[in-house]
């Protein structure tokens, strides 16, 4: 089994609040890329599964900010924030696994509208 697919899986159960905070991000300072701890997602989505209220305390890093030449710089300035999210997971080693999240109709949508159903609700 791949080793990450639980991070994934945890990503996309967190969908809405993930993509809602890269929209935000986005739109205050340009395309970037969402940072979150390995733990901290998998804890979130164990949560959300539950249907309790998952804590999540992602931080966005704007790809301008990002030195060139590093390793992800140009899939940061290639992606579409309209419909895709960059999420960056610290793994407890240490090391880092970029993923890139794509809405997906009603399952997954835009992060514009993940943004704005979670204003509507005061989230």
């Amino acid at each position: 089994m791949d080793d990450t697919m639980p991070t994934i899986d945890a990503a996309i159960a967190l969908w809405e609040q993930i993509a809602a905070f890269a929209w935000e991000g986005n739109t205050r300072h340009g395309r970037g890329v969402v940072l979150v701890e390995e733990r901290e997602l998998q804890e979130a989505a164990a949560t959300f599964a539950r249907g309790e209220t998952p804590t999540l305390t992602p931080t966005y890093f704007p790809a301008s900010g990002v030195p060139r030449g590093d390793d992800f710089s140009g899939v940061l300035n290639a992606y579409d924030p309209a419909r895709e999210v960059m999420l960056l997971v610290k793994q407890p080693d240490g090391s880092e696994t970029l993923l890139a999240l794509h809405a997906a109709g009603e399952e997954r949508p835009t992060p514009e509208r993940c943004f704005a159903q979670r204003r509507a609700r005061g989230v």
